[in-house]
């Protein structure tokens, strides 16, 4: 029966459809005047404007705001029933927050690639994950959490392998370059240095071709997005009358390329909840598990094992840097003040040292830029006051559904510093040296 009751049914449709679709398809007439829930309130939605209906003023603003960078719509011009007098509907066209495109003219490229990426994860997740029958049982999310994490350490070891061999094969050229310059090295030494710079091109160009560090950081932000959605679920946080959900939370403001992850956490967002017996059991097993404990267990002992091991790379960088610079130092003093005294083959193995120890504090540094070991001590020591914070806010707590609050907050906080991290090492590839 038409009336606001419906009105509420089609918005509330609406918004679940928009909600979790990858891509929009509207069949519509283009005009504005279809309601409350209908589709042009639907369409505006999805592409960044207000929620419809909002209860707080700050959905509209945080959603305003925000937009929605990989959101796209496929725009299929029809005419109303009451209307079917009118002039022929336009052909269709795409539409996205910065404008329309012709349908003619093909999917928009940044949102083409977002599906590219989506299937290429299906390709690996198939071809990596265990079979079916291995692994029946519990949350298809948290299934899909483990198989995800699965494949962004397999990356992560392909990524640090090539970068390892590309730094060291940097030190190893330059050694070889300083020999046969410097010390009057065999003309063979120069074939060395030509063997190293083709291992290394080698190393660089599969690791290039196959994308392991892009798979490593997409991966890696996946699975950590999924590992707040599977907490969120065990706890009970289904967010039902709310439009956020974990994916809107994550990677919102960020490259559209990483709009394919949002999609992925979307689908999986469909998933019934297992059955739970005991909600508030439910909570705290998911409080121990997720938050844990500090030094003991839960993301409290992960980032503190994290921030300290991270700490001691930095600081073996630092105190390598410090040793090859007053080393130099102590070489340049030396034959500074015994110029004369010196054998001249001496002198020479002296300057080669001095710029063999050059190289390596640099290869060293440009390591360690490249794995963010400074920025991540600082990350990861956050992450730990964030979750000690939560975890005397939660021992205080009265009761589950204040519990849940404080789970919903901690969640939105790790998935901003995931969307920050995931950033971070996308704009450090790999090959050695500052962009």
């Amino acid at each position: 029966t038409p009336g606001p009751w419906r009105d509420r049914q089609y918005l509330a449709a609406g918004l679940h459809v928009a909600n979790h679709c990858h891509l929009l398809l509207a069949l519509w007439d283009g005009g504005d005047e279809g309601g409350r829930g209908g589709t042009a309130q639907i369409v505006r939605y999805y592409l960044g404007g207000p929620v419809p209906g909002a209860r707080r003023a700050t959905d509209n603003l945080r959603q305003m705001l925000a937009g929605d960078d990989d959101s796209l719509v496929l725009h299929i011009p029809v005419r109303r029933s009451s209307a079917a007098d009118g002039p022929p509907p336009s052909p269709p066209r795409w539409l996205t927050s910065g404008g329309a495109r012709p349908y003619a003219a093909g999917m928009p490229g940044d949102y083409r690639r977002i599906f590219a990426r989506m299937q290429v994860f299906e390709r690996d997740r198939r071809r990596l994950a265990p079979s079916p029958e291995a692994d029946r049982d519990g949350d298809m999310v948290e299934r899909e959490l483990r198989t995800v994490d699965a494949m962004a350490v397999r990356y992560q070891r392909l990524m640090t392998g090539a970068m390892r061999a590309i730094h060291g094969l940097a030190v190893v050229m330059g050694l070889s370059f300083l020999l046969y310059s410097d010390l009057n090295a065999p003309v063979w030494m120069l074939w060395v240095f030509l063997l190293f710079f083709a291992v290394g091109l080698v190393a660089a160009t599969a690791a290039h071709r196959y994308d392991w560090h892009r798979k490593y950081i997409d991966y890696r932000a996946l699975a950590e997005g999924l590992r707040v959605q599977a907490f969120w679920r065990h706890a009970g946080l289904l967010v039902e009358g709310d439009p956020e959900f974990a994916h809107d939370n994550f990677l919102q403001k960020q490259d559209v390329e990483l709009g394919w992850i949002r999609n992925v956490m979307r689908q999986l967002g469909l998933q019934p909840l297992p059955p739970c017996a005991d909600p508030v059991a439910a909570v705290d097993a998911v409080i121990e598990d997720w938050v844990g404990r500090p030094g003991e267990s839960g993301q409290l002992g992960y980032y503190a094992r994290k921030a300290a091991l991270r700490e001691r790379h930095h600081r073996r960088t630092q105190a390598l840097g410090k040793a090859c610079l007053w080393t130099g130092i102590g070489i340049s003093v030396l034959l500074a003040g015994w110029h004369g005294l010196l054998p001249q083959q001496l002198q020479n193995v002296l300057v080669t040292s001095m710029g063999a120890l050059s190289l390596i504090a640099a290869v060293r540094e440009a390591y360690a830029y490249r794995k963010a070991d400074k920025e991540l001590v600082k990350q990861y020591r956050f992450m730990q006051r964030i979750y000690g914070n939560a975890r005397m806010a939660l021992d205080a707590a009265r009761g589950a559904h204040e519990k849940r609050e404080i789970l919903r907050a901690l969640g939105e906080a790790a998935l901003a510093e995931h969307a920050e991290w995931a950033l971070m090492h996308r704009d450090r590839p790999i090959e050695h040296g500052k962009p």
